[in-house]
């Protein structure tokens, strides 16, 4: 079957009128399909890509976690992971002024500060309780691995000195020891991924709909 097609061609060569040869109804459905088969790619692309995202990001903060409670423990040293909305930084425990205090790692690849990609953002829940969490300048800490450390103490002391004002932590503790706590990585689509942690130092990936919480 020819779908109608009432324009009328020149011939090139005589120039006399004649017919235009038109596309079957088979051709245009066929396109049509191809088109929607494309399409239908093109949108289960884009949703992977997302949901890739997060479990990327999501993968390297419980890869980081672990190596960072198994540092804790075989340097009998007291480790915590700051969080924020945009991203995250290891502290460690030290000594300093006679006094012990928490201090960023700064001198150390795998442990360096880093933020999440755009539109990624975390969502915590510590020891059962939701938290505000603020947003991490990403190039201050950068200007601030590349500066002295002496300024970098001062900073830190005046943080720890109003305990209201210190970001959520999660302490990895030497004895192997975690604090409990429950991050949704989530983008504005509301595609979401979880990590779950538990007193033992257990990690696990909560499925989509589990409600799981933290003991």
């Amino acid at each position: 079957m020819e779908v109608e097609n009432n324009l009328s061609c020149l011939h090139p060569v005589d120039g006399s009128l004649q017919r235009c040869a038109g596309f079957t109804l088979i051709e245009l459905m066929v396109v049509i399909f191809i088109i929607g088969i494309i399409a239908s790619f093109a949108t289960l692309s884009v949703g992977q890509s997302h949901t890739r995202v997060l479990q990327d990001e999501l993968k390297r903060v419980q890869s980081l976690l672990t190596l960072a409670s198994d540092e804790a423990v075989l340097q009998s040293e007291e480790l915590a992971i700051e969080v924020y909305r945009n991203g995250y930084r290891f502290m460690f425990l030290a000594q300093a002024n006679d006094a012990w205090e928490w201090q960023p790692v700064q001198d150390n690849a795998i442990f360096r500060a880093r933020c999440f990609p755009e539109g990624v953002e975390l969502a915590a829940e510590i020891e059962g309780t939701p938290t505000v969490l603020e947003r991490f300048d990403c190039a201050a800490e950068a200007a601030k691995a590349d500066a002295e450390k002496a300024s970098e103490e001062k900073s830190v002391v005046t943080k720890s000195s109003k305990p209201e004002d210190v970001p959520p932590r999660i302490f990895l503790l030497s004895s192997g020891e975690m604090t409990p706590f429950n991050l949704t990585l989530s983008l504005p689509d509301k595609t979401s991924a979880r990590l779950v942690g538990d007193l033992t130092g257990k990690l696990t990936q909560p499925a989509p709909g589990d409600d799981k919480k933290p003991s």
